[in-house]
């Protein structure tokens, strides 16, 4: 057994295809980790300045530092900003987009209200305020970190129903090339089953291992160069983070991790290994009634669908009357389903240590019997002994 599975890994990492999968991972993640890098060479003028021209007192009021909005005269500048008698006049050369258009009558509305304030009586002053900025406060039982933590198990989701199906596909070849009889000549039908659920497992391992390394092998090479300084910087005026982080460790700081998150992460880990593996256990009994490559991918595709749909599925009714009232609070108690259902309602809602418990006794008892089940129809369509 354990020459077979060492034979079904070749195989599947150190085949030529896979070799340059890797290889083109590798390059992504570093322009990912040098984009910034990589900005200043394809488009230098992606982040070029507006040059802006306005009076003194307007300018004061405004601070146009780490923003590429820079004040100049009304000779150099790209955008004018003038008053007159009846309110205000904008110029702008070719170079200005509609977006800067629209930021430069944002700055006229925030210096017009607030300037023009000062010629209006406290008493006015306080009731126009009283009426158009009422005191709002938001308190949510949102947890924290639920965004981030449905991201990694969105991730680890699709990376194992990648590999699930890889398994399938050797039966399949196994069976259309003579494989399995001589196979079946040097070990028992039970452990060609064992070992066809164990690669699945350890292939998306191997997978999981090389990817990250990949990202900590960038992670460190940026961190030799700037520390990430440079690709925070990117992502701060593409407004992809609210922060100016100067450093990873900076950022790695910031982020408020709890034991309960942890404690999340690793329960829906558990229930999503649990779920994958139920699936993969169907997908090789299915697998084993069919005799031709051809038929194998018209199972693959319905196969994607319905894991598709599943996911979308729990995203479309991931609402509090749905997850905690409705069907989706049901359907994480079915296995298979669980592995899904449970995760969003941890990372989202509050969710009973009963009801964890026994959505996992039934996925496991379901995955207990899908495999002595399943083992006595492997032997049933391997040996056609019943």
């Amino acid at each position: 057994m354990k020459s077979l599975i060492l034979f079904s890994l070749k195989r599947k990492l150190f085949n030529k295809v896979m070799v340059l999968m890797m290889v083109i991972v590798f390059v992504l993640g570093g322009a990912v980790f040098f984009a910034d890098k990589m900005v200043d060479i394809f488009f230098p003028n992606l982040f070029s300045q507006v040059k802006v021209y306005m009076d003194e007192t307007m300018a004061s009021y405004f601070d146009f530092e780490d923003t590429k909005y820079v004040i100049t005269s009304k000779k150099e500048a790209n955008v004018s900003i003038l008053k007159n008698e009846v309110g205000y006049l904008i110029e702008v050369d070719q170079s200005v987009s509609e977006a800067d258009l629209v930021v430069s009558q944002s700055w006229i509305s925030y210096y017009h209200q607030i300037h023009e304030l000062q010629f209006i009586s406290q008493e006015i002053t306080h009731v126009v305020d009283y009426l158009l900025h009422p005191n709002i406060e938001v308190v949510t039982s949102k947890l924290n970190n639920a965004e981030n933590g449905f991201i990694i198990i969105t991730m680890i989701y699709f990376l194992m129903l990648g590999f699930s199906s890889t398994v399938a596909n050797e039966v399949v070849s196994e069976k259309t090339t003579n494989m399995l009889e001589m196979m079946l000549t040097s070990i028992t039908y039970k452990e060609h089953y064992i070992t066809k659920l164990i690669i699945g497992w350890i292939t998306v391992l191997s997978q999981a291992i090389i990817w990250i390394g990949v990202v900590l092998w960038w992670v460190f090479v940026r961190l030799i160069v700037d520390q990430g300084k440079g690709l925070y910087e990117l992502l701060y005026r593409l407004k992809w983070i609210s922060t100016p982080y100067t450093s990873f460790f900076e950022h790695l700081s910031s982020i408020n991790i709890s034991l309960s998150f942890v404690m999340m992460i690793s329960i829906s880990l558990l229930f999503l290994l649990v779920g994958i593996l139920f699936i993969q256990l169907l997908l090789l009994l299915v697998s084993i009634r069919i005799e031709n490559i051809e038929e194998s991918a018209s199972v693959q595709a319905p196969f994607y669908l319905i894991m598709l749909g599943l996911y979308y599925g729990t995203l479309a009714l991931n609402t509090y009357n749905h997850m905690q009232l409705g069907v989706g609070k049901l359907l994480s108690y079915l296995p298979g389903l669980s592995m899904l259902f449970i995760p969003i309602r941890l990372l989202y809602y509050e969710v009973s240590t009963l009801e964890i418990l026994l959505s996992f006794l039934l996925a496991i008892g379901s995955l207990s019997y899908g495999y002595h089940r399943g083992l006595r129809y492997y032997k049933q369509v391997i040996t056609g002994v019943k």
